[in-house]
């Protein structure tokens, strides 16, 4: 039961990723209705790390890198529940 769980969570931040970086190549290509969606399910993540990386020197950067730190984040997760998984 355990293992299905987390291989559950492991899959569903791998959605969660790739909705991430769908609203990255929209965001190209101008504001439309998904895009609009994408950002109100994506905003929750991705608005903390923003605050946290103006305090840095990439802050000063035209960039959002937001979305490459969530990612980051994102898989240190899934490969600690892949660790933890192996563990139990």
């Amino acid at each position: 039961m355990m293992d299905f769980l987390i291989y559950a969570l492991v899959r569903l931040l791998e959605i969660y990723e790739f909705i991430i970086l769908i609203r990255c190549i929209l965001s190209f290509f101008g504001y439309s209705k998904i895009y609009e969606i994408l950002c109100a399910v994506t905003e929750p993540v991705l608005k903390p790390i923003r605050e946290i990386l103006v305090k840095t020197p990439l802050g000063n950067m035209p960039l959002d890198f937001s979305a490459v730190f969530a990612m980051i984040l994102i898989g240190v997760a899934e490969r600690c529940l892949v660790y933890l998984s192996r563990m139990l």
